[in-house]
């Protein structure tokens, strides 16, 4: 990702997505990452988790967790899934 605004390094942070969390880790960036009010030492890998706010310099990026779906439903029959779909047609006659 890139951010393009002058208080955000070229190359700032390391962002790795893992199940329920994001591991961040600043990579000696000029004005620093931060977790809600901590600031990252650089090369050293912190957990980041759903709710927090990352700040990279003065930009700030919200986390948000999307579950994922686990099942979809579908209708039985696919001509009841048609006619819930379709609107009604004026007849041509």
């Amino acid at each position: 990702m890139v951010i393009p605004v002058p208080t955000v390094s070229a190359v700032h942070a390391l962002l790795q997505s893992m199940e329920e969390y994001l591991v961040v880790t600043d990579l000696d960036s000029t004005n620093g990452t931060f977790i809600g009010e901590k600031r990252l030492r650089p090369g050293v890998a912190a957990a980041a988790l759903p709710g927090s706010l990352l700040t990279f310099g003065d930009t700030n990026l919200a986390i948000f967790r999307v579950a994922k779906l686990e099942k979809m439903e579908t209708p039985s029959e696919p001509e009841e899934a048609e006619a819930n779909t379709e609107e009604e047609k004026p007849s041509s006659s």
